[in-house]
């Protein structure tokens, strides 16, 4: 048992050597890009919520599902703020199954 912990802890310093230097800043812009693009999304889906452009926010969120970021809690909350201001209220339980589906728990606000 010993012997093997020690080979873990030597697994775990290589894996971790892989992803210093370069490779590491390569994932870290890569994730902020990401987060980024995410914030800007919703927020033109909370744009289209205030203009009652609730099918437009649906779409949104569609082609964020196919092609990226992939949609977070954020994101489905103001789809659904979207659908609830149009009193489109069974699309809006649709979207709270989806969720759940995405394994996103709803909170207080959607």
């Amino acid at each position: 048992l010993r012997q093997f912990r020690g080979h873990t802890g030597a697994c775990a310093s290589h894996a971790r050597s892989l992803f210093d230097g370069p490779a590491r800043a390569d994932l870290q812009h890569a994730a902020v890009k990401l987060n980024s693009m995410l914030r800007q999304r919703t927020a033109e889906i909370r744009r289209f919520g205030e203009r009652s452009a609730w099918h437009r926010a649906v779409q949104l969120l569609a082609k964020m599902q196919e092609r990226g970021p992939r949609p977070d809690m954020v994101a489905y909350s103001a789809v659904i703020g979207a659908c609830a201001h149009g009193r489109h209220w069974t699309l809006t339980l649709w979207l709270l199954e989806e969720m759940r589906l995405q394994d996103l728990r709803p909170n207080v606000i959607a």
